[in-house]
């Protein structure tokens, strides 16, 4: 089978750095600047002004106007809000050390935002890992994220109830 071929620069299109690959099916606005080293899945939308560098954007994620997105993972249907910058910390070829800690939990250099996160309009989410289904409003840095969890009955569980709850199964017999 074949590589899919790389993205070419365009006079017609956003400002290439290659290598860049994106998906016939992503919308990609002509002032937005892409890569390098930059995946675009299907169905991504790159808005107007925006930045994309040594990043992997997934199926249905929105990238806002002016939005900056550098060593990041963009997961499924995320949003990332107008002027939001995403980023990570960019490690050296050799180093593998790039950890980060707070409160005695490692964080990866790399932000990575799980499925249906929304950072909103010109939040700065800085080395952290954001697990599915959060809105982040205020500027993070150096975190692990919680998901936001949905009782049966519509209550929703907060970070505490959901370290309780984790914890609870990770030490009953279910395992």
């Amino acid at each position: 089978m074949p590589l899919t071929p790389l993205t070419p620069p365009s006079s017609e299109g956003p400002e290439i750095v290659p290598p860049v690959y994106i998906h016939p099916s992503a919308t990609v606005h002509p002032t937005a600047k892409i890569g390098p080293n930059v995946s675009i899945s299907a169905n991504a939308r790159i808005g107007p002004g925006a930045r994309v560098k040594n990043s992997i954007i997934l199926s249905g994620a929105e990238i806002a106007p002016h939005a900056v997105v550098l060593h990041s993972i963009v997961a499924w249907d995320c949003r990332i809000g107008a002027w939001a910058r995403v980023e990570g910390t960019p490690l050296g070829v050799q180093e593998h050390a790039g950890k980060v800690m707070k409160g005695g939990v490692k964080v990866d250099a790399a932000t990575i935002l799980a499925r249906d996160v929304i950072v909103g309009e010109g939040v700065v989410v800085r080395n952290c890992v954001v697990l599915p289904n959060k809105g982040i409003n205020s500027d993070v840095s150096n975190e692990v994220i919680p998901p936001v969890l949905e009782m049966a009955d519509g209550r929703l569980l907060c970070d505490f109830q959901y370290y309780l709850l984790y914890y609870a199964f990770q030490k009953s017999d279910f395992l």
